[in-house]
Parts: structure tokens; sequence; C-alpha cells
């Protein structure tokens, strides 16, 4: 059969194919597609006549950028693939498997690929197929920049029900359990691709008068009910509408995050549209009586100081969705956007048609975000009630990972429960979504599978791909980093998240926080700590390390009083309190050693270890604890690798054995791998991470 193009021989990037010559007229298309496309293709049409077959094909796969395996009951059979595949894997080459069709692979190349991201071309649609082909390539390999590239739609069903999802990632950071994850929604019927960002953190990006003109805030509406109780409700109205306007193109939305955190400063509003670089501001009021609704908004001219719009909606509580929709058409007309699609489609869209699950999940959420024992106790009852009245609305499901991870640490549930609960959760929500075969629900699945199995590479997976996709922002991605001891690296992905956003929250600063320990700065660690609990004081996480990096630094008195707060806050019996508390004494000179009694059943088996571990660095005794806590599906077990470096920063490197040693060992690179964190994993992962920088613009010059 006629070769389609000859193949790249250059010193750019490029892609090597592998396949079986049975399956050329199959293959042979897909590289045409991928080369119009404008990636370099390397294929065997590229051996040079007379050449020694085996150099000279070893020499172009070594020196590529990607392997690309096309699986089938052919290729399966191959030698010459096998020895292909066994070279790239051993060799580190990034891999994707396509498969062809339904293919059953040996039970070694199951082995060898089990790691690797695999397609399987014959169970999606072309369209999806090629999305997900695409997003996994631009990982690694860059397209030529003078191609003008066509975008490819990503089909979505009616009532697409992933939207604001909450993700339950106790297995990643207690400053991600502390917020969730919000994820972007494509609410139209068919929404173009998101083309990553090449706008840097930190720069000062051109804004046209024309692109001023189209851009807008949306602020939380004012709760005017008489109990003042509907305060979530009218901060779920205003997400809603940031999340439907946000996806029209031509209209630049000011982030969530922004525009709630100016809406609390009780500025006026063309102050709060300078600050956010918009020129219009959307805000309004709710009141709720019984089944009534009213729902008052203002789009103001923040330039002109005039009202385009201003409405009153009164109506029954069951058009509340319509409502949402109609105010954003309105926002829409006066802004004279174009919508792109039809006028007759939703904007906006809930991820439920019940009223009354949408203002359970809001409940949840609100209750959700006060983080004391008491309400997470509340938010698990609202967000329950919300999946009771729709078994098919993932956002609860989400949100309830998240609050029962969270619920763990405050002693509500145990390692035990908490497994069993996400485990039941898992079930029942796969029996109201399994017939959706949309790439977003599988990774949803696959995200909750990982929460549950504490499998760091298959969460990884999941977060590249929303992160391309534009659901997620990189916030996520920081503790993924984290846990296979990429630190710098962690950081600047952090930054380019706060950057985008253009605010740092609690949780942003703690995190930079942890990453400051990590990173051996203790100084600058204790001043991000303290500007967490300038945003948020109960932030007891920001708390627990300052007692740490204060009483390292000498500074015991205002360590003390640290201490005493989460005392008098979180009890005597709290797990991170007996920690501080022990630590703290051990650094003023109180204790010789770590009040900790190793032998209460109590005492989670992750923290057992790594007290057995300091005594006299019994790697042995430690291993037993922490595979117990790995099969009991404690969320901290995947963050063992940097635990242990921090705990050796802050006891001044004075531990019997580094971390290094510990983790270079084979038994406990044997342990990590059960969660692909170990040096294979840390490899695939850094290797991918570094790709979706290129592929969002991270400047990564301090790396």
């Amino acid at each position: 059969m006629e070769r389609p193009f000859p193949a790249y021989q250059g010193d750019e990037p490029y892609i090597f194919v592998s396949y079986a010559h049975e399956d050329d007229a199959l293959v042979y298309s897909e590289i045409q597609w991928l080369h119009d496309q404008g990636f370099n293709i390397w294929y065997d049409e590229g051996i040079s006549p007379g050449s020694r077959w085996s150099e000279e094909l070893a020499t172009s796969l070594q020196n590529s950028a990607l392997f690309l395996y096309f699986g089938s009951p052919h290729s399966v059979d191959s030698r010459h693939c096998l020895d292909e595949i066994n070279l790239a894997l051993d060799a580190n080459i990034p891999t994707i498997a396509v498969h062809l069709e339904e293919t059953e692979l040996t039970p070694g190349l199951q082995l060898r690929l089990s790691s690797h991201q695999a397609i399987l071309k014959y169970d999606h649609s072309d369209q999806d197929y090629r999305d997900k082909l695409l997003a996994g390539i631009r990982d690694h390999v860059k397209q030529k920049e003078d191609l003008s590239t066509p975008k490819s739609g990503t089909a979505t069903t009616d009532g697409d029900k992933n939207k604001l999802l909450f993700i339950g990632l106790g297995m990643i950071a207690v400053a991600i359990l502390a917020t969730g994850l919000l994820l972007r929604p494509l609410t139209q019927e068919t929404a173009e691709d998101v083309e990553p960002s090449s706008d840097q953190p930190g720069e000062s990006v051109a804004v046209t008068a024309e692109e001023t003109d189209k851009s807008i805030a949306v602020l939380p509406f004012e709760d005017m009910s008489a109990a003042q109780d509907q305060a979530y409700l009218g901060r779920g109205i205003a997400e809603e509408l940031i999340n439907g306007l946000a996806k029209l193109d031509g209209l630049k939305v000011a982030s969530r995050t922004s525009s709630f955190y100016y809406a609390r400063q009780d500025l006026p509003i063309t102050t709060i549209a300078e600050r956010l670089n918009v020129r219009h501001v959307l805000e309004g009021s709710i009141r709720k009586a019984g089944n009534r609704v009213r729902i008052t908004v203002q789009l103001i001219d923040a330039e002109t100081d005039t009202h385009l719009l201003s409405e009153t909606y009164d109506r029954d509580l069951e058009d509340l969705f319509a409502v949402q929709d109609e105010i954003a058409r309105e926002v829409v007309k006066a802004l004279r956007v174009e919508l792109g699609y039809g006028f007759d489609q939703s904007i906006t869209n809930t991820g439920t048609e019940s009223i009354e699950a949408f203002e359970e999940y809001q409940k949840g959420v609100e209750a959700f975000s006060i983080t004391t024992a008491a309400s997470l106790i509340q938010a698990e009852k609202h967000l329950r009630r919300a999946i009771e009245l729709d078994p098919g609305y993932t956002e609860p499901y989400l949100a309830l990972f998240t609050v029962i991870g969270l619920a763990n640490l405050y002693g509500i549930y145990s390692d035990q429960q908490v497994k069993q609960l996400k485990g039941s959760l898992l079930t029942r929500w796969k029996n109201h979504n399994d017939n959706d075969s949309r790439d977003l629900a599988k990774y949803t699945q696959q995200l909750l599978i990982a929460d549950i199995n504490r499998n760091v590479l298959l969460l990884e997976e999941a977060l590249r791909y929303l992160i391309l996709q534009d659901r997620i922002d990189t916030r996520s991605y920081v503790d993924v980093l984290k846990n296979v001891g990429e630190y710098q690296l962690a950081r600047e992905f952090l930054l380019y998240a706060i950057g985008v956003a253009e605010q740092s929250i609690a949780t942003d600063e703690y995190a930079l926080g942890v990453l400051a320990v990590l990173l051996d700065d203790v100084k600058d660690a204790n001043d991000h700590f303290e500007r967490c609990l300038e945003l948020e004081p109960d932030s007891f996480f920001c708390r627990f390390y300052l007692v740490r990096t204060l009483a390292v630094a000498g500074d015991f008195e205002k360590a003390q009083s640290h201490l005493q707060y989460m005392n008098a806050r979180l009890g005597g019996e709290n797990i991170f309190y007996v920690i501080a508390n022990s630590l703290y004494k051990v650094a003023t000179g109180e204790s010789d050693a770590l009040s900790f009694d190793v032998g209460d059943q109590f005492f989670p088996p992750f923290y057992r270890g790594s007290v057995l571990l300091g005594i006299n660095c019994d790697v042995e005794k430690a291993l037993v604890e922490w595979e117990k806590s790995l099969q009991s599906g404690s969320f901290v077990i995947s963050m063992l690798r940097p635990f242990l470096a921090e705990n050796w920063i802050l006891s001044g490197k004075h531990d019997v054995c580094s971390p290094d040693e510990i983790l270079s060992r084979p038994e406990m690179q044997i342990f990590l791998a059960k969660m692909g964190i170990d040096e294979a994993g840390h490899r695939i992962i850094r290797q991918r991470a570094l790709g979706l920088a290129g592929a969002l613009g991270i400047d990564l010059k301090s790396y």
C-alpha cells in the first residue's frame, strides 16, 4: 500500500509510530490525520534502503518524544511491535496505546502497558477519540505553529450532569480537602475544545477597549429574606451565571473567586470593576418565601455608572432555573454578545432538573465551607438528601467525597468507614451514570476510583485531561506533583493558578507555606501561614504548621498561642492537636520524645509507622503500619514522601536516616509503586507535568 507521506527526519520533537503492517490501511489514515494537525511523524517508511534495520529503528525510537502504539490482534502477535514496545518502555519514552479494535493482550504486555495512557478507539465516537488522542499527544509533542489546526468539537448530551464538581481529594492534600475542586462545565450542545492559555502569571496582558466592553463580573446575590437564611441560594445563582456566561466566546467573565472576594469588601461597584478589570458588573438579590421567589438584578456599566438592565422576577420556585437562564440571556442581549448557537438552547446548566436537590446541594456546600465537625455533619446530611432527590446528580456525590475525607480528620469516621462510605457512593453513582460514554464521565469515575484506591498515577491522568479541557484549574495538580517530590514544579503550577484567578485564597497561602517548608525555607513558610490566617482565622491546618515552624524558629510564645487556640477549637483529643502539642514539647525541651501512645488501637497506623520510623529508622516495622494505612483507605498515605521530607527539615535534619535514604530502599519502592508514586511513577508524572506546563504556557524558567 502506498505510504501517505515521508517519515520525519529532523531535530524537532516527533512521534514514533509502532504498528503491524497488516493494519496499514487503518494506521495510515490515522497518522495522515495527525500529520495534518501539525505533528512530526516517524514510521518505518523512514528506514534508509540498505541500512541496518534494527539499529536505525532503535535510534529513531530512542530519540522520539512520544511512542504511539496502535494495538490490534496483528500487532500483539508481531515480534517487531513487541520489541519496539519493550525498547520504548525501557528507555522511559512517554507512551500512548491506541487500541484499534477489541484485543486481548498477553499478561506480560498488559502489565507493561498498565501505567500508560490507553485509548479504546472502537469504544468512542470518532470525535471523542480524536479529542482524547490530541489531548494525550499535546502533553508531549507540540504542533507546528505555522499550521492552522482545525478545532475539534466535543459533543455533550442533554442535561450535562458534570458541573461545579467538588472532588473528594483527601488522598492528595489537606489544602484541597478544605476547598474541593470546581469543574467548569460545557453548557452548549456543541462546544469547541478550549485552547490552553499562553498568558503567564504576573504578566500584564494588553486589553483592548472592545474587549473591555465585553467584560463582566457577577457578584453573589444578596439575601433579602426575613430570616437571612438564603445566602447559599444567592451564591449558587451567581455561580451558575458565571459558569454559563464564561463559556460564551467574546465575553470576558471575572473568576468566581475574585468576584466573591471583592464583593465581601463592601467596595463601590466602580472600584470592584476597576480591580477586576471589567466594564460591567451584575449584582442582585433573592428573597424566597414558601414556593415563591423574588429575584432582582441590575447590570451596571461601571464606566458610565448607568444601569443597562434592571429587572425583578417574581416566580414560583420551580421556575428558578428558567429565571437563571433568562437573566443570562438578558445580559447577552445587553452586551450584544454573539451566542454562537441557537437562542433556544440553554446558557446555564445546574446539572439537575430538581430545584429541591439543587437547594440541598447548595446548603451542603455552604455548611462544608465552615469546616467544623458540626458543619461537616450538616453538610453530609444535605448532600445525601440531594442524592436522594436526584440520584443522577453528580455534584453531591463528589462533594460528599470531600466531606467524608475531611470528616476523617475530625474523628467522625475511621479510615475503614471512609473507604466503605466512598465505595458505596461510587457504586450508586455508577448505577445512575453508567450509560454516559463521554470522556468526562469516564474521568469523573476515574477520579473517584483513584481517590478510593490511593492511586496518584490514575488521578494525575484524570486531572490532566480535565485541566486541558478547561474544566478545573491547576491547583488540583499541585499535590500530585508534591506527592512525587516535585516541590518546585508544584509551586510553579500553584503560582500559575493564582495568577489566572487574580487572587490568592487561604488555602493557596497554606499550600505555598507547605511547599516553602519542603523547599527548606521556613521563614517564607511562616509568612505564608500568617497570611493564610489573615484570610481565614479558623484554618487549623495553618495553625498546625505555624506551631511547628515557629517552634523551629525559637518563637515559643507565639507557637504556644496557636496551640492554645487549636485546643480550644478542636479539643485536646484531635489528632492534629495531639501531634502539634507533642512536637512543641520536644522543641521546647519539655519532653525528650514524642508523647504518642502508638499502642493505642485508635492511633492511625500512618502516624504510628512514622513514629516507629523516627525512633531508630526501623523501616520494616514502619512498612507494616503503612501497609495497614493503605489497605484501610487512609487519605494521608499517598502524602508519605512530603510528610517524611517536611519532618526531616523541621527536625533540623537530625533524624536517624534521611527521606531519600528511606524511600530509595527496594521494599519502599515496591510499596510506593502500589500508589504510582515510586521512581518510575515519579518519572512518568514529571514528564506529563512538563508537557502540561508547555500546553498551558506556564513559564518554567525558574524551575
